[in-house]
């Protein structure tokens, strides 16, 4: 394991998430990144509850390792979703796109790590205030529902790092190579600049993907 805050968080290896994206991040794809090391996260946006329930029901059977579900929180059967998820052997919750001061509590009761997307540091200190236990910093080039601040990733992740003392996860959707915290693998001490994890995530509205965003696939191979 990597000496990294994230991977003691999670208990993982590689400071990498796979974002859960809608309609893209079913099981296989979630166990497939755990199995090899990071954590694998199942997009429950495109989910109706019992959709939801097979797919953390076939992972957990695919990966004796963590994953976790990202759940937006402005669907109408959200209640119906967080019962799924409590009922279900999924030790890691993703919130966004709703107050984390919602469900939080609720989730920190059942045992579950929960990390919240904000796109800004305001948002990040009211997390914090919630309770969770990670943010992920999405800027405004990220696929999802991202905040109407339009702040992008590199303005925005050294922001929520110095705003919060919570593990800080980078959501890019495209990054240049040379960027510090797209470099997952380097462990960030704490009190730096970089975000302690990558968070991958994919835009349709650009067609500059960096290779560099995505874990190098001999790293991710377990020794």
């Amino acid at each position: 394991m990597t000496a990294n805050r994230i991977c003691s968080l999670f208990k993982i290896r590689y400071p990498l998430v796979q974002a859960g994206m809608v309609w893209c991040s079913p099981w296989q794809l979630a166990a497939a990144v755990s199995n090899a090391g990071g954590l694998g996260v199942i997009g429950a946006a495109s989910m109706h509850p019992a959709t939801l329930a097979a797919h953390l029901r076939k992972c957990r059977q695919a990966t004796d390792r963590p994953f976790g579900v990202n759940l937006p929180l402005l669907y109408p059967d959200i209640a119906a979703q967080i019962a799924v998820i409590l009922s279900a052997d999924v030790p890691v919750v993703f919130t966004s796109a709703g107050t984390p001061a919602a469900h939080t509590a609720r989730f920190k009761a059942a045992g579950r790590t929960v990390v919240h997307v904000v796109s800004s540091a305001r948002f990040a200190r009211k997390a914090e205030a919630a309770g969770v236990d990670a943010v992920v910093a999405e800027g405004f080039e990220a696929g999802g529902h991202n905040g109407r601040e339009e702040t992008t990733t590199l303005c925005l992740v050294p922001q929520v790092v110095r705003s919060v003392s919570l593990p800080v996860l980078a959501a890019p959707a495209a990054s240049p190579p040379a960027a510090p915290c797209w470099r997952p693998w380097r462990s960030a001490p704490k009190g730096s600049r970089s975000a302690a994890a990558s968070w991958p995530r994919w835009n349709p509205r650009h067609t500059r993907i960096s290779k560099h965003v995505w874990w190098p696939p001999a790293r991710a191979t377990p020794g």
